[in-house]
């Protein structure tokens, strides 16, 4: 796991307290449990998609051309 640090609400706080306490976790057990939620299943799916996006990102600029010159020194 990496560790990671995010400020919250006096409201997010208090409700996972209770929530915490409600269901004997700690905050950051339920804080994970909400991201899985929200990510679902298909998250790695979806960061795929974008990075193979992104991967065409330069496609058609100007910039390319200078790229290509660049690397073929190498």
């Amino acid at each position: 796991m990496i560790r990671t640090q995010i400020y919250l609400t006096s409201r997010e706080n208090k409700v996972l307290n209770l929530l915490a306490g409600l269901e004997k976790r700690t905050k950051s057990e339920i804080i994970r449990g909400i991201i899985d939620e929200k990510l679902g299943p298909g998250a790695p799916r979806v960061a795929a998609a974008a990075a193979r996006k992104a991967l065409g990102a330069w496609g058609g600029c100007a910039g390319q051309q200078t790229l290509r010159r660049l690397r073929s020194r190498w």
